[in-house]
């Protein structure tokens, strides 16, 4: 009984490794903004992390637009509310497409699909995802963690740092704050 557990165990883990096998992704780009780029690295990244090969064009491609509108024939809409995004899957067509109202909302569009493939989910099972920001404003205040009383030397302060503040501000539009 055990042995046949574990023999069924064993081939239905091969057959899902075998089905999920490394696919060529393209990412395709239409006169994107620098938000977009900057988040073009952590999709290559992850999508190289999650299995796939990533180069210009392949089995698979990830398209990116950053004024809201979306190719013509695919369904699904971008909300109109500013930084939003829509992420619009075409398995039929082998696509993806991450729509942004403007350049911010393509890269938490582009961030949100970075998110799903470091989870483990494969672009050919991706389900259409629409959001916008629930506050308008999103932001985080630095001067809270300032010393108190100033005293020392200031020329090692974190505060003053150019690595920390790259660091710190790429963590927050990830974190999508604006």
């Amino acid at each position: 009984m055990s042995r046949a557990l574990v023999l069924c165990v064993l081939v239905c883990c091969l057959g899902c490794s075998f089905a999920a096998g490394p696919t060529s992704v393209g990412i395709a780009t239409t006169d994107v903004q620098e938000p977009v780029q900057f988040a073009l690295g952590d999709l290559r990244t992850a999508l190289v992390d999650g299995g796939y090969k990533v180069g210009a064009t392949g089995e698979w491609t990830v398209g990116v637009r950053d004024k809201g509108d979306r190719p013509a024939g695919l369904a699904g809409e971008v909300p109109p509310e500013a930084e939003s995004f829509a992420i619009l899957p075409q398995p039929e067509a082998r696509k993806v497409w991450v729509v942004g109202r403007d350049a911010v909302g393509a890269m938490y569009g582009v961030f949100e699909l970075v998110e799903r493939v470091k989870l483990g989910e494969r672009l050919e099972r991706l389900k259409p995802v629409t959001q916008k920001p629930y506050l308008e404003f999103r932001a985080t205040n630095p001067f809270l963690s300032l010393p108190y009383p100033f005293t020392g030397s200031f020329k090692d302060w974190w505060f003053l740092s150019e690595d920390f503040w790259r660091t710190y501000l790429d963590m927050l539009a990830r974190a999508r704050f604006n």
